[in-house]
């Protein structure tokens, strides 16, 4: 049985609305072991019909037969497995790897051999045997017409197939070089079939054991000139068979063959890495100005998540002792309790214009932070700030610039001592205290929430004495705002700022007049009486004591008498009222040891809430039953709620905008990055095309594109990696810039990636979707 039989074959070239007939009626059968010379004038057909019988051109009539099996059913697919198995080509215009090395060329045939020390010798013993040994590391486009055509021989005699097809093989090599060739190849015959296409028959005379004549596309003539021993034909071995369908050496041959390809043409490979090195960075940026996208998937906490921390309250809604809560914390096993929690939930908003944004600032005391400038809190108004990176112009960098910090909480203004900056932008803001200070702050917090908090009243009880005896007092409801903390006022001391303590009975004096039993009243109180008169003359309202009444009710109203303070008549030059704030019409200044002993009692009877703090939060998760049976409603820190609908909408409005701007700039990025790579990586569409002509696996060759394109991408990765390292180290930059976790650039890199072999894939489908001869004669974008 014949090894190849053509049976009627015919093929026709349509272009441009012209057809030719390339050969026609083609009958004939190869079998093992001959070296078959066709001749032919040019344009005769012969090339037409060495690459009809390799399987890189199409026949349109007839049959081709491989081994008796019909070929004519074949796609694309069968066409590059028959090559893979049967051909080795030498072409006329040699389709060497350019960018290869003559080693590279030849070791490509090679890849089918696992050792790689193995592989070498082989590819080194075909060198020496076309006399290449001199310039194995010569790139292809480095070689002479006869040394290309040396190394394809070379690299065709190295896939030792069943079948070698030589067009011209000897075209370009003088005559000493042409007989060691053709001598070579005649010597591979013996159990190959061996192909020639020349025009110079005498050349191979000697050599070849058949002659077949072409004209005008039809056998003209088919001599027998050496009579060969027919061999039984089998199925060949395929040696690339493990390479392709085995996933661990594909894989393993794809990244050599991708890392080769990438090495070989530094300037394609340069210019690719720029590419992807800008869709890194632009994907990066836009993602780091698109943080609003992923509010949606925050989690949306009760209370401040701390490791270990369980928030509870008494079931009856009572007020914990200190006593109560440290025998519950004994009983519990926790290592540590607070009964006045609230500053840990608490969070301070504060606007810098210098920055042009809010920053919100959580309360921390004994911090481990080292300040960056400055020096650690020392006393109740003083505090470290730990900021953003971006707020270092406006505090200074070797010196602090900026030592206030007004507005926290009641209007107190705190010193800032010291500033600690960070990197991450994306975390929030604290402010450090003393312990002592943060004791005070947490009091002032809870007055800052209590202050808008409708049903919570205030009342302020003046107390008067009379030049003539007696005494009287009344009562001025003014409002939450107006209690203000001097932390120049020496201790035990207060003091009173607004117009109605000019003359604090002159209403009441007015309404006296008439009434000799007037009563004044506040809530529902009597708080002051006359029964006589004549006091013209004799009236003096010097304040010598006061009282706060304040609470949400009358069952938890806290009254702190003012008795045994001293009123200052003339307050420190520091106290003053805010013009941009409304305080009412009287503002109550109190000395911070003194607003420290009103709130203590304050939160005696009113502060329900206390934290229990575990070892860790799967300790503090086992504690909740035992509390809940004791009595208390008990819920872990990083308990979550769900948002109400007003702020959901918000949230995923908000989300939807930001995700989808952040779409549509990557789309821009990928149709951008597909625009500029495309042309570029066609650039290296010949070189598939000559893997495809050897019968490289189709599957080694798209991982190799794939390869190619990733080993492009991590220089990009580490260069966007070194710019926003530079970006948020900066404090010009990382101010504008959402910083990016590791999630962030993993998503960022995944998204690039796949874009990348998106973009890669269509390269491969493209440079497939055609013909071998259509790719090597550069049709393939046709």
């Amino acid at each position: 049985m014949a090894l190849i039989r053509l049976q009627n074959i015919g093929k026709i070239y349509v272009s441009e609305g012209n057809v030719a007939v390339g050969i026609r009626g083609v009958n004939l059968s190869f079998h093992r072991g001959e070296f078959v010379a066709i001749t032919g004038k040019s344009g005769s057909g012969k090339s037409t019909l060495l690459n009809v019988i390799s399987g890189m051109d199409t026949y349109e009539e007839g049959e081709l037969y491989v081994n008796g099996e019909a070929t004519s059913h074949y796609l694309q697919k069968d066409w590059e497995e028959y090559r893979k198995k049967y051909i080795s080509f030498i072409f006329q215009d040699y389709n060497i790897v350019e960018s290869f090395t003559v080693l590279e060329n030849v070791e490509l045939a090679l890849m089918h051999i696992d050792d790689r020390r193995e592989r070498r010798r082989r590819a080194m013993e075909l060198i020496r045997r076309v006399g290449l040994e001199g310039h194995i590391r010569h790139k292809g486009s480095q070689l002479s017409g006869g040394q290309k055509q040396r190394t394809v021989i070379a690299r065709a005699l190295a896939k030792d197939s069943p079948i070698l097809l030589a067009d011209e093989p000897t075209g370009n090599l003088d005559s000493q070089t042409s007989k060691e060739i053709l001598a070579l190849l005649r010597e591979i015959s013996h159990d190959k079939l061996v192909i020639i296409v020349t025009h110079n028959f005498d050349q191979v005379e000697e050599y070849a054991t058949r002659h077949v004549r072409i004209f005008d596309g039809a056998v003209e003539s088919d001599h027998i000139l050496q009579n060969v021993e027919e061999k039984e034909e089998t199925a060949p071995v395929d040696v690339y068979e493990n390479l392709a369908n085995k996933a661990g050496r594909a894989l393993k041959n794809g990244t050599l063959l991708g890392w080769v390809r990438f090495k070989s043409k530094p300037k394609l490979s340069f210019f690719l890495t720029v590419l992807l090195c800008l869709a890194v960075l632009a994907a990066s940026l836009v993602t780091a100005l698109s943080g609003e996208a992923y509010a949606l998937f925050e989690k949306r906490y009760m209370f401040t998540p701390m490791e270990g921390r369980t928030v509870i309250a008494r079931k009856d809604g009572a007020v914990m002792t200190g006593e109560e809560l440290k025998a519950l914390a004994s009983k519990v096993g926790a290592k540590e309790y607070w009964q006045n929690d609230y500053l840990l939930d608490y969070t301070l908003s504060k606007y810098f214009p210098d920055y042009g944004t809010f920053l919100e600032f959580v309360c921390e005391y004994d911090s481990e932070l080292v300040p960056d400038v400055g020096r650690l809190p020392e006393k109740v108004n003083e505090v470290m700030l730990s900021l953003p990176i971006g707020m270092q112009p406006y505090f200074g960098k070797e010196e602090l610039k900026e030592e206030a910090f007004s507005g926290a909480f009641i209007g107190i203004d705190y010193t800032v001592v010291g500033v600690h900056y960070f990197y991450d932008n994306t975390k929030p803001a604290k402010l450090i205290f003393t312990e002592e200070g943060y004791r005070f702050a947490s009091f002032a917090a809870i007055y800052d929430s209590m202050r808008y908090s409708s049903g919570v009243s205030a009342t302020l009880l003046v107390s008067e004495s009379f030049s003539g005896g007696g005494s009287a007092s009344h009562s001025l409801p003014f409002n939450m705002d107006s209690i203000l903390v001097s932390f120049a006022m020496e201790p035990g001391t207060y003091g009173v700022l607004g117009t109605s303590f000019d003359d604090p009975m002159a209403s009441f004096r007015e309404n006296a007049e008439k009434d000799a039993d007037y009563r004044y009243t506040v809530t529902g109180e009597m708080t002051g009486r006359y029964t006589e008169k004549g006091y013209e003359g004799y009236y003096d309202y010097p304040i010598y004591y006061a009282d706060v009444e304040i609470g949400p009710g009358q069952d938890k109203l806290i009254r702190k008498s003012f008795e045994g303070y001293r009123y200052c008549d003339e307050l420190p030059n520091d106290v003053q009222l805010s013009p941009s704030y409304d305080y009412g019409n009287s503002v109550l200044v109190v000395s911070p040891d003194l607003w420290v002993d009103f709130m203590e009692n304050y939160n005696a009877v009113t502060y329900t809430q206390a934290s229990l703090f575990f070892q860790d939060d799967e300790e503090a998760h086992g504690k909740i039953e035992l509390l809940r049976d004791l009595g208390y409603v008990a819920v872990t820190s990083d308990s979550t709620v769900e948002a109400d609908g007003y702020e959901m909408i918000l949230a995923v409005l908000t989300s939807l905008f930001a995700a989808v701007s952040w779409l549509l700039a990557m789309v821009f990025i990928a149709l951008f990055l597909n625009l500029c790579s495309g042309r570029a990586m066609m650039a290296s569409s010949g070189d598939v095309a000559i893997m495809r002509s050897m019968g490289i696996p189709v599957r080694v060759i798209r991982i190799s594109v794939y390869v190619q394109t990733l080993f492009s991408l991590l220089p990009a990765f580490f260069v966007s990696a070194a710019v926003f390292i530079l970006i948020y180290l900066f404090p010009e930059t990382n101010r504008f810039f959402m910083f990016l976790h590791a999630r962030e650039y993993i998503f960022v890199a995944l998204g690039v990636i796949l874009i990348a072999l998106l973009m890669s894939r269509r390269f491969v489908r493209k440079l497939f979707g055609n013909s071998v001869k259509k790719a090597l004669k550069g049709e393939a974008e046709k």
